[in-house]
This record gives structure tokens, sequence and C-alpha cells, in this order.
């Protein structure tokens, strides 16, 4: 039916990534993708085709040394301890120069991470240059 349809595959977020195995398991022959971006090999492990990552738009060194150098995933463990949100995601692009200022009304209205956050994400960006 997914092939009839033109499936290429189904994303699996939020409490539904905690059972990939048991979607992959369901659905032989489609390609399940993660949502959950913490940790990719463990959902690579668990069936999934691949990881959509929001992350990645803000860190994408990480997630490419990730497929090089499993010991990576300490690197992405701090990013992910900063939390998930869409303020701190473009806050990281900002830092990296990649958007002009925080604006949090470009789709939605976001708020800016605090400043202990703030210097975390500096911190991991400024980080980033040992990937390259």
């Amino acid at each position: 039916m997914a092939r009839a349809a033109g499936l290429a595959g189904a994303k699996c977020s939020g409490s539904a990534s905690a059972d990939l195995a048991g979607y992959a398991a369901a659905a032989p022959g489609l390609r399940i993708f993660s949502g959950n971006d913490a940790n990719p090999a463990a959902s690579m492990q668990a069936g999934a085709a691949g990881v959509i990552s929001g992350r990645s738009a803000a860190y994408p060194e990480v997630y490419a040394a990730l497929r090089r150098d499993p010991a990576e995933q300490g690197r992405l463990d701090r990013i992910v301890a900063l939390g998930a949100s869409i303020g701190r995601l473009k806050y990281a692009l900002q830092v990296r120069g990649l958007v002009p200022g925080f604006s949090p009304a470009a789709r939605m209205t976001v708020d800016p991470p605090g400043p202990d956050t703030a210097a975390a994400i500096a911190a991991q960006v400024a980080a980033l240059a040992e990937l390259s």
C-alpha cells in the first residue's frame, strides 16, 4: 500500500521514536526515520533508515563527524543537554553568523535562551572548530 501511494518512508517523532524497532517490524520494506536526533547510532540500531534532524541545521559538522567516528557522540550529548527549542537553534545559527541577529518572528514566536544557556551554546559553536 505504501508503494502504491508513493510513500517513501515514515518519520517517527516524539514518543513514537522510543519504539522504532516496533514500527520497523510492523512495516517491513518501509523506511522508518527517527525524529529523535539525540543518538543517531541508537536509532539506526533500532532499525531506522536515518534521522531527520532539527539540530543538524545548527551543528551539521557534529552529525557529519558522527558518521566517521562514533566517539563524537559525547559532543552531541553536550549539545543535546542544552535542551531542544527553536530559540536555541536560532541562537546557535546567530552565533555562527548564519542569521542576521536573533529574529524570533521568522515563522513562530520563540524565546531566546537565557544568559547561561546562551553562553553554553556559544561554547559548543566555538568547539566546532575542532572538527574542521
